[in-house]
């Protein structure tokens, strides 16, 4: 399924969270995967309340996509969160790291259509997301799909 197109890449990740998004459970795995990923996640996420914090991964990851599409609207969202709350917050990088790892864990099991193929297309899309979180600008990005692979446990 390498597509090479990255529009193409992450309109097949969408068609995938649209599936997963179909799962009430979708969000509460993203959520328990991330905590387990990274306990430190309690840290930010864990004054608020189930429903806020499941809507904070939900909105990343839809915000993230619109990102990956290359929308000035998305851009700007990323840029103002991380640049404002996220630095306010001082949530290290490597927490983007482990987002991404419960994210795709949750997709694994929500997925119906899910295929090693599509995860490598997750790795690179919302890594590319995760990049730029990290502080990297978006025509920096390189293709590393297999980047994460290490610390995607199946």
């Amino acid at each position: 399924m390498t597509l090479q197109n990255p529009y193409l890449e992450a309109d097949e990740v969408q068609k995938s969270l649209e599936r997963c998004l179909t799962s009430a459970k979708f969000l509460d795995l993203f959520a328990v995967n991330l905590i387990h990923e990274n306990p430190d996640v309690s840290t930010y996420l864990g004054h608020l309340s189930p429903h806020k914090a499941k809507s904070i991964l939900h909105h990343g990851l839809v915000w993230g996509l619109r990102l990956a599409h290359d929308s000035p609207s998305a851009k700007h969202v990323f840029l103002r969160v991380r640049d404002g709350v996220h630095k306010q917050l001082g949530i290290p990088n490597h927490l983007f790291d482990a987002w991404l790892v419960a994210a795709i864990a949750a997709a694994r099991v929500s997925d119906p259509l899910f295929t090693p193929d599509l995860e490598l297309l997750w790795q690179k899309v919302l890594g590319r997301v995760v990049a730029f979180m990290k502080g990297e600008e978006m025509d920096q990005w390189e293709e590393e799909p297999n980047r994460l692979a290490g610390s995607m446990a199946h």
